[in-house]
């Protein structure tokens, strides 16, 4: 038997679980209301149903739950020739500070799902999102500035987003600035920050990242390697650790 099984609970456990937060949901618990929306758009212990679920994320974003507005966005999201609904549902919830709602909006403005393609809208979108502590946003951000996406290309402001994603253990973003500062010719060389990032992202499971960290160990005298090291390590201990 694996492990997870034992964290599933039965048909059984979900409909008790469902039948009190049914009780709690309609006294006006939101949690409660956003319990019973996930298991009807998922099926747990219910037989799937969307119009259901919908009656009580609406219950819930009428309470101004974030998660609630940012749900009914998806579900119309997923709707042919609804995304423009969907848009506005994704609004509501960015309004409230949910950074999901944030990079969707940013990805529809990108590709011009549900309203007009804009690459300076979906830029703002992302920073808002990146400005509440959304690494995925600071890595997407990182991109913008480097190829000039919605916005003029600034390679320091790049790095500048990349390394606020990478400190945050996004693995892409480490890997990211080691190329920039290995490979780059429009900013100074660094090795040895070069070579901690890739370590840092090797250690975090990106395979590209071991073959680059074996690659500038080549470039490098055996002191700048030991330095790398060392910096890799605090680097590690203060946060670049991938937690997700």
């Amino acid at each position: 038997m694996e492990d997870n099984e034992f964290d599933q609970p039965s048909d059984e456990e979900w409909s008790e679980l469902l039948s009190k937060a049914k009780l709690r949901a309609e006294a006006g618990s939101v949690k409660c209301q956003m319990l019973l929306a996930k298991a009807y758009m998922d099926g747990h212990g219910v037989t799937p149903d969307l119009d259901t679920a919908m009656v009580w994320l609406l219950k819930a974003a009428e309470q101004g739950n974030a998660e609630g507005y940012y749900e009914i966005g998806d579900i119309y999201y997923s709707v042919d020739n609804a995304k423009e609904e969907a848009f506005g549902w994704f609004s509501k919830a960015a309004e409230l500070g949910y950074t999901k709602a944030h990079n969707q909006l940013s990805f529809m403005c990108m590709y011009g799902h549900g309203v007009e393609k804009d690459e300076t809208e979906s830029f703002n979108w992302s920073l808002k999102a990146a400005e509440l502590g959304d690494r995925d946003a600071m890595y997407g951000l990182g991109g913008s500035f480097e190829y000039g996406v919605g916005v003029s290309v600034d390679i320091n402001e790049a790095v500048t987003w990349y390394e606020k994603a990478a400190k945050r253990g996004h693995v892409a973003a480490q890997l990211e600035v080691s190329l920039i500062y290995s490979e780059r010719d429009d900013i100074p060389k660094d090795y040895i920050s070069s070579y901690a990032y890739a370590f840092t992202a090797a250690e975090n499971g990106s395979k590209e990242a071991h073959d680059l960290k074996a690659a500038l160990q080549e470039k490098m005298t055996a002191e700048q390697v030991k330095n790398a090291k060392q910096l890799a390590v605090e680097m590690m201990t203060s946060g670049y650790k991938n937690s997700a």
